[in-house]
């Protein structure tokens, strides 16, 4: 099955979402005792998919993933279609808040004025560097997983990915009719058999579908299923998956 795709994604387009949904409430996790348990974090961003589908998702997402999980760090990856080999890359945001762990108000309100913007930023450059550089025309998910993978080895990390997941790089997605199962079946082992080990992962997946034109709600939810079953087969713990 051929899906259209959409347009690349507006760097600027990310940053006005940013700031207009920056009023949103960010709370963190906190163990028995009140104190915050922090963990690493990456988000994994498409720099392919269009303004129009996956900009406001992206700007939601981010803002919920950093809402309700307490990242030491937030490292972000932008999706390409060389994802793996992507020299289009950004510094690591600490999330070395000044308030004390004991002031959760204090800790709310710096991480959203100060970390949030950080890591949309962060988002929009990646993103804007990939379109300039001309790599934005094909979906490595399965890139950037494996880059991801390496520099967190067998630690939990909580991880989100922002993208329409059709991969169409290596392992292709998109020219495939997903809703038969024996096709399915085969696009999941090829997939898993493509991805590193992810024990400690913990996985959100947002935007998936979006914007993929021609794509009716049985292929939809093929994809879906494909994702999530080869995810769970590589020992993540899949948290969310869908649009």
């Amino acid at each position: 099955m051929n899906y259209s795709r959409p347009a690349r994604m507006s760097a600027a387009a990310l940053i006005m979402g940013s700031a207009i949904l920056a009023s949103g409430c960010i709370v963190g996790p906190g163990d028995d005792d009140g104190e915050l348990v922090t963990v690493p974090c990456a988000i994994a961003a498409d720099a392919t998919t269009s303004d129009d589908f996956l900009t406001p998702k992206t700007t939601a997402l981010v803002h919920g993933f950093l809402s309700e999980v307490a990242c030491s760090k937030v490292s972000v990856r932008p999706i390409s279609m060389n994802s793996i080999g992507e020299d289009c890359t950004v510094p690591d945001v600490a999330v070395d808040l000044r308030a004390s762990d004991d002031n959760a108000v204090a800790r709310k309100a710096e991480i959203q004025s100060r970390i949030v913007p950080l890591v949309t930023k962060n988002i929009a450059k990646v993103t804007e560097c990939v379109q300039q550089e001309g790599r934005g025309r094909g979906t490595d998910v399965v890139g950037v997983v494996n880059a991801l993978a390496s520099p967190v080895s067998g630690s939990t990390v909580h991880v989100l990915v922002v993208s329409d997941m059709v991969q169409n790089v290596g392992v292709d997605l998109q020219h495939r009719d997903l809703a038969a199962k024996d096709v399915a079946t085969a696009a999941t082992r090829e997939l898993a058999a493509a991805l590193p080990s992810m024990n400690g992962w913990k996985t959100r997946v947002g935007g998936l579908g979006t914007g993929t034109t021609d794509m009716s709600p049985a292929h939809s939810a093929a994809l879906h299923q494909v994702w999530r079953d080869a995810l769970t087969q590589k020992g993540a713990a899949v948290e969310s998956v869908g649009v």
